[in-house]
C-alpha cells in the first residue's frame, strides 16, 4: 500500500489532499527544494490531483476548512492512502516541528495505524 494506490480517490477526497500536501509545505514557512519534486512524483501518479489543486485552492483556503475536511472523510482505505502521499511530500528533506504536527494531528484524527505505515 502507498499513495500510488490513490488513483481511486474520490473527488472530495482528492481536494481535501491537495489542501493538505499545500498545508504540509506551508508548514515550515519555506519549500524544501525536494518538495516540489516529490510533489511532482505524487502529482504524476494520482489522476485528477491538477483539478483539486484548483478546488482547493478555491474551497480550502484557511487551515481551519482544511483540517475540518479532513475530519469529513469517512472511509479508511482513502486516509491510509492520503497520509501516505502527505508524508511523502513532507519528508522531502527534513521533517519539521510544524509538519510533524500536522501528520501526527492525521494519524490522530484518522487513526492511521503503525502497521499499515511500516507496510509501505
Amino acid at each position: 500500500m502507498g499513495y500510488r494506490d490513490a488513483a481511486v480517490l474520490r473527488d472530495d477526497e482528492l481536494t481535501v489532499l491537495a489542501a493538505l500536501i499545500r498545508e504540509v509545505m506551508r508548514a515550515d514557512g519555506s519549500t524544501h527544494p525536494d518538495e516540489g519534486a516529490f510533489l511532482r512524483d505524487v502529482a504524476a501518479e494520482i489522476d485528477g490531483l491538477d483539478d483539486a489543486w484548483t478546488r482547493a485552492s478555491e474551497e480550502l483556503v484557511e487551515r481551519d476548512a482544511v483540517l475540518e475536511a479532513a475530519k469529513q472523510i469517512k472511509r479508511s482505505f482513502a486516509r491510509e492512502e492520503m497520509y501516505a502521499a502527505v508524508e511523502h511530500v513532507a519528508r522531502a528533506g527534513s521533517v519539521t516541528a510544524s509538519e510533524e504536527s500536522l501528520l501526527s494531528w492525521l494519524k490522530a484524527e484518522w487513526r492511521i495505524s503503525l502497521v499499515a505505515q511500516e507496510e509501505e
